[in-house]
Formats: C-alpha cells, structure tokens, sequence
C-alpha cells in the first residue's frame, strides 16, 4: 500500500506530460493550418488581380 501513492502520483504526472505534449502539438497544427489558409488566401487574391488587370488591358486593346 505504501508504493500505491508513490505510483499514483507518477502515473498522474505522467499523464499530465503526455496531455501537455498532445496540447502543444495540437495548437502547432492549428496555427500551420491557418497560416496555409492566409497564404492560400493571398495566392487567391493575387489571382484575381491579375485577372483583372488581363480584363482591363484586353478593353483597352479593344478600343
């Protein structure tokens, strides 16, 4: 009964460890998510503005 607590109280900070580390892992994951989704945004942005530009110089070759 003595080494119940003595493993009790590693069990629970070993528990504590792995909990921290999956945390951790979890909100790097999370922030890499959404810096590919601002750079996918911006890709999409620039995109766009190029289309447009093509857009507006076709009109202007056609005038």
């Amino acid at each position: 009964m003595k080494y119940f607590w003595f493993f009790f109280i590693a069990n629970a900070i070993i528990i504590g460890y792995l909990i921290g580390i999956f945390l951790s892992l979890k909100n790097n994951l999370q922030s890499e998510i959404e810096r590919k989704a601002i750079c996918l945004n911006a890709q999409r942005e620039c995109l766009n503005i190029t289309d447009e530009c093509k857009k507006f110089n076709d009109f202007l070759y056609k005038q």
